[in-house]
């Protein structure tokens, strides 16, 4: 793709195209691939898990629809879709926040909870998996970029402008 870039637009960054491409599609295949391995597990979704996974991890124990939504760069309706899904489940329920009842707080039931203790350390094995043609040192540089690379994608185009 880049040479065809190239082609018509001489001027261009070659490294920077083939990078761009890399990235994207690196990014695309590592969703695809986890989303499957999400499936053996009987998660149906990488949303759904985004959910159960914060909960799980969540210092309070809760977290508000807000929160869930912000941590998942999602929009306050899909969150309300997806809390609604795992709640038909029994996997989470909701509640007024102790403090401010205009908020409400998302937490895992006793069904959530046994689910997430198998399945989110299934998720770390795949990141182990995933990374295991890497050494230790590579790990952290590719991260370094990664996140260099986020940080300038974010000032780039952020939902402001």
């Amino acid at each position: 793709m880049a040479a065809q870039h190239l082609a018509r637009y001489p001027e261009a960054d070659a490294r920077a195209l083939e990078l761009n491409n890399r990235v994207r599609h690196a990014a695309t295949s590592v969703k695809a691939a986890f989303s499957r391995y999400l499936t053996t597990l009987g998660v149906n979704s990488s949303a759904r898990f985004g959910v159960l996974q914060r909960l799980h991890l969540a210092e309070a124990g809760w977290l508000t629809q807000l929160e869930l939504a912000r941590r998942l760069s999602v929009t306050g309706g899909a969150i309300t879709y997806l809390i609604d899904s795992l709640e038909d489940e029994g996997l989470v329920t909701r509640s007024a926040h102790p403090v401010d009842r205009r908020m409400t707080c998302v937490r895992l039931t006793d069904k959530g909870r046994e689910l997430c203790s198998r399945i989110v350390p299934e998720s770390v094995q795949f990141s182990q998996l995933l990374c295991r043609e890497f050494s230790d040192e590579e790990i952290v540089q590719f991260n370094d970029l990664l996140r260099r690379l986020h940080g300038q994608a974010d000032r780039l185009f952020t939902l402001d402008q």
